[in-house]
Parts: C-alpha cells; structure tokens; sequence
C-alpha cells in the first residue's frame, strides 16, 4: 500500500511512502532532490493505529463487495 505526496522541499518530485515501513523507521526520499522524510519516534504508534484501522475497514469493504 504505497501513497505519493508531492515533495514538500522542492515541490517538483515525489515521495512514494510505505505506511508500513514508515513505521518501522525507514525513511523515503524524492526522486528529483533526494529530500527525505521519517516519522518521529513519537508518532509511531498513532501511524500504526491508523494503519490497522484502514486494513479493517479495507477488509470490511471486500466482504460487503463480495455479498452483492
């Protein structure tokens, strides 16, 4: 599950995240100036909630779908 996001150094490239990896420290650079980002020790566990809840409701979507 990969987002864009446009980037907010240079605003002409990207930044394609993991969420998932995100969480586990990694950091994701731009593809035109090499900006990098990482979540703060902090945040970590309200990215991980966040994440959960998306898979729930993601997985509540598919079975909802495949009762039609």
């Amino acid at each position: 599950m990969g987002v864009t996001i446009p980037c907010p150094a240079c605003t002409v490239g990207s930044i394609l995240i993991e969420p998932r990896m995100l969480a586990t420290g990694s950091r994701f650079a731009c593809n035109q100036c090499g900006a990098a980002l990482a979540i703060a020790p902090g945040s970590v566990d309200t990215l991980e909630r966040g994440i959960s809840a998306y898979e729930k409701i993601k997985t509540r979507a598919a079975s909802l779908v495949e009762q039609d």
